[in-house]
C-alpha cells in the first residue's frame, strides 16, 4: 500500500496511517472511543488508529467468509420471508472481486 498507486484511497476509507500510532492508542486508552463510533466503526477499538480500521474491518470480512464458508459446507439453508429456503452458496475460491465491492 505504501509505494502503490492506492495511498488516497486508503487515507479515504481509513484515514491517515501516519498518524503516530503509539500517541493514537495512549489517546485511546485515556479518553476511550467518541460516544457515536458506531455510525462509522466496526469496534471501539478500531477508532484508536488508521491501522486499526483497517486491521478490525479486514478481521470481520474474514469472519464473515469464514461464516459462509462454514454454512456452505454444512449444508445450511436459509428460510426467506415467504416461507421458501435457499442454501447458502458461497464459495471463497470463486468470490467476487474485492476490488469491485470497495471501488478501488
Amino acid at each position: 500500500m505504501r509505494d502503490g498507486a492506492r495511498t488516497q484511497s486508503f487515507r479515504a476509507r481509513f484515514g491517515n496511517e501516519t498518524a503516530d500510532y503509539s500517541q493514537a492508542l495512549k489517546r485511546h486508552c485515556a479518553e476511550g472511543a467518541p460516544p457515536n463510533w458506531s455510525d462509522n466503526f466496526i469496534s471501539a477499538y478500531a477508532t484508536s488508529h488508521p491501522w486499526e480500521v483497517f486491521a478490525e474491518t479486514f478481521a470481520h470480512f474474514l469472519h464473515i467468509v469464514d461464516t459462509l464458508e462454514t454454512a456452505r459446507d454444512m449444508g445450511v439453508s436459509l428460510r426467506r420471508e415467504d416461507g421458501s429456503k435457499t442454501k447458502v452458496d458461497f464459495d471463497p475460491y470463486h468470490a467476487v472481486d474485492i476490488h469491485a465491492l470497495v471501488g478501488t
